[in-house]
């Protein structure tokens, strides 16, 4: 009928528009080929005229253009002849590469192309066989145009809710059908008696009092408890409260403690004094193969953790010579990069002015193992010396002597 007739119509419409959306989408498709294709002619022109410039400039170069010249000149004219020689010959090799890949990118091109095209035009033909369909049918319906099916289709209706409430409406016909029939059976031989019905709607309406009564205490009981929960979540609030401020207050009586004197100044200086000792433990530590390592005391002096002795703790007056050439330098650097990280500087260069001739041998070779060690960490290291051993270990140096006349010269390692 015309339910089913809409259905159809609807379904025409809807086949037509995927239609004409699949023909817009090959036709995109098509015009982007094409786009592609013409590009890719362009290209090889490019590449083209590319060689045949270069091969262009190298016919240009004449022998008697060379005659004038020496012969290294000639040498390096003729070595620069031969390597552009060879650049014009690796380019007209990747442009004949890359001329042959386009070719064969083209004729792909120009396959999808006409493939495409044979699919607009199926494309075409469907559509007119839709577009005729949908006509023939409009033609046997009973409406006068497809503007009249479109106003029809148009018309909000939600379907899932209605065909919900007519199946509601059933179940409960049925069961109010079932319903009647028990009272029917039940109501068979039974005669009516007013007194009885009055009892009952007296105990009913006593019943919904009742039940009314309970609503109210419960509505009561929950108000009370909503109450109580408000009033626990006060009291957790200033339970938090309470021991944040006690916490606060903890922390300023510390503080007040601490500002007595130099107490502030010492836990300062005791915290800053740490963190410069784990900063060089870092290198100390490694330096001396994981034997020693440096520690601060209560009373901000300095001591050392002796691995090979069970961890015993000794003075640092017993290092030896190199060991505390080693903890110094390692004190100092990491001294100098807390000042470069305050100062944001970039620049890594030290300086070490030391006494070096009061060490024996076998410490000046701690010493150059150590400042070589330096270099793994792009660090630029100046060392004052005069000790003979130090400057033959150092590739670069300036030498300084005293001249009678001159005063002090300077010359230079690589001069």
């Amino acid at each position: 009928g015309i339910d089913k007739l809409n259905a159809e119509i609807a379904a025409g419409e809807q086949r037509k528009e995927t239609l004409e959306a699949e023909l817009e989408t090959a036709r995109q498709q098509h015009d982007r080929q094409q786009q592609h294709a013409r590009e890719l002619a362009q290209q090889h022109g490019e590449k083209l005229t590319e060689v045949r410039l270069l091969a262009d400039q190298f016919r240009r170069v004449k022998p008697e253009a060379l005659a004038g010249d020496g012969d290294d000149a000639l040498r390096e004219q003729a070595a620069t002849l031969r390597r552009r020689c060879e650049q014009l010959e690796a380019a007209y090799q990747l442009s004949e590469t890359e001329l042959q890949a386009l070719r064969q990118e083209l004729d792909t091109l120009r396959g999808e192309s006409s493939a495409i095209a044979a699919q607009l035009k199926a494309q075409y033909a469907a559509l007119a066989e839709v577009t005729q369909a949908l006509q023939d049918t409009l033609t046997e319906s009973p409406y006068p145009d497809f503007a009249a099916v479109a106003t029809i289709l148009a018309t909000e209706l939600d379907i899932d809710s209605e065909k919900q409430a007519i199946d509601t409406f059933y179940r409960q016909l049925h069961a109010d059908a079932r319903q009647l029939e028990q009272l029917e059976a039940a109501a068979e031989g039974k005669a009516y008696d007013p007194e009885a019905h009055a009892a009952l709607v007296a105990e009913l309406n006593e019943l919904q009092e009742q039940l009314r009564r309970q609503h109210q205490a419960l509505g009561a009981l929950e108000n009370a408890l909503k109450a109580l929960s408000e009033n626990l979540l006060k009291k957790t609030e200033l339970l938090k409260t309470r021991e944040a401020l006690q916490l606060r207050g903890d922390n300023i009586r510390i503080l007040k403690g601490m500002f007595k004197g130099s107490g502030f100044v010492n836990f300062v200086s005791a915290v800053f004094l740490q963190n410069l000792c784990n900063a060089a433990n870092a290198r100390f530590h490694q330096l001396t193969r994981r034997r020693l390592q440096l520690e601060v005391t209560e009373s901000n002096d300095f001591q050392v953790r002796d691995f090979l002795n069970d961890g015993q703790v000794r003075s640092v007056k017993t290092l030896s010579g190199g060991q505390t050439f080693q903890a110094s330098l390692c004190l100092a650097l990491a001294l100098a990069d807390q000042v470069q990280k305050l100062s944001s500087a970039e620049q890594n260069f030290f300086f070490l002015d030391e006494g070096f001739g009061t060490l024996d041998r076998e410490a000046l070779q701690v010493v150059f193992e150590t400042l070589k060690s330096l270099r793994k960490e792009k660090r630029v290291v100046g060392v004052i010396s005069h000790v003979e051993e130090l400057q033959q270990e150092i590739d670069v140096c300036l030498w300084v002597r005293n001249d009678e006349t001159k005063g002090s010269q300077i010359s230079a390692s690589w001069v």
